[in-house]
């Protein structure tokens, strides 16, 4: 294969780096504080990569940011030179006498809303103790969206709200390449707000909850497919709203008739540590007495072809490790 010698010496590492975090980031702004450089300089750059490869990499104006097909195509070649280079690297500086600090590289994470917002920073933070010089990137949707990007190679790792082994649809099931351990534990409950009319009753039931309106999350998010495939979901609850993030539907319920079933780790967020003094006192967590809770497990999951970099590898058996006690 004859490839010109032009091109070669053009296209830097650096230029492929700084390509990654710009579709990343998907802001210029952004991008040029991440790599240390001004936001004119990163738009030269992608300028002579696009003049060297010959193509459109990025349509770009006032008002949007979306990479090209051919631009999709560099950065699935970008993400992977750049994840080799890293774990040469690192394979090259790996020594047993080598102190935690002086551990270097990037842990990429998909995850679902709640374990990404209100679980993987615990569990980072208390990583970075040790680890100081490791770098997280975590991208947040749904569990079933956070899974295909760990089946795609975007992502070391997902973290998601079903168990892989019993998730069915969207060739998801009997996924043989995998492996999960449970990391946490979770609760869906009840929640309005705090000058709700169902408040008015002293002996709540099911009935009674099922009498308002319900906000929900999207198809595809592991809290929305545990209530629903749980017994207490009735196929004639009133949806009023549809949305994909917790604050929304939050925000949505604030002050209105509507219900919603969230999380309780977000919930206790809301309410602090101190459940009987909450910080937030405008929601309620509704309590019906013929409710036993919905209780399921956030996973974390990996490829088993995965070629992770060092740290990569010590965060998974670190976890698997906390699991297992």
């Amino acid at each position: 294969m004859v490839i010109d010698s032009d091109i070669l010496k053009k296209i830097r590492l650096e230029d492929l780096h700084v390509f990654e975090v710009l579709c990343r980031l998907k802001n210029y702004s952004a991008a040029a504080k991440k790599v240390d450089k001004t936001q004119g300089t990163i738009s030269v750059d992608i300028n002579k990569l696009e003049d060297t490869l010959g193509t459109e990499l990025i349509h770009r104006t006032s008002k949007t940011f979306e990479v090209s097909k051919h631009g999709k195509e560099f950065l699935k070649f970008a993400k992977g030179t750049l994840h080799n280079f890293e774990n040469m690297i690192a394979r090259f500086n790996l020594s047993e006498k080598m102190e935690p600090k002086d551990y270097i590289g990037s842990i990429s994470i998909s995850s679902s809303s709640i374990p990404g917002e209100y679980i993987l920073p615990r569990i980072m933070s208390h990583f970075k103790t040790k680890y100081a010089n490791v770098e997280f990137i975590i991208s947040i949707t749904n569990s079933s969206e956070a899974l295909h990007k760990l089946l795609n190679n975007d992502s070391d790792f997902a973290v998601v709200g079903f168990n892989p082994a019993e998730k069915t649809g969207d060739g998801i099931e009997n996924e043989e390449n995998i492996e999960f351990i449970p990391i946490a534990e979770d609760e869906l409950v009840f929640i309005c707000s705090n000058n709700h009319k169902i408040l008015e009753k002293k002996n709540i039931t099911l009935d009674d909850v099922y009498e308002f309106p319900f906000v929900l999350r999207e198809e595809g998010s592991a809290t929305r497919d545990r209530f629903i495939s749980s017994k207490y979901y009735r196929k004639d609850i009133k949806v009023e709203f549809i949305l994909n993030s917790n604050q929304s539907i939050l925000s949505a319920i604030l002050d209105t008739p509507f219900i919603t079933i969230l999380s309780k780790n977000t919930i206790q967020l809301i309410h602090g540590k101190n459940k009987k003094e909450p910080v937030n006192p405008l929601y309620k967590i509704l309590q019906p007495k013929d409710y036993n809770s919905i209780k399921r497990n956030f996973y974390l999951v990996r490829r088993k072809d995965a070629d992770l970099n060092p740290i990569g590898v010590i965060f998974w058996k670190q976890s698997k490790k906390i699991a297992s006690k």
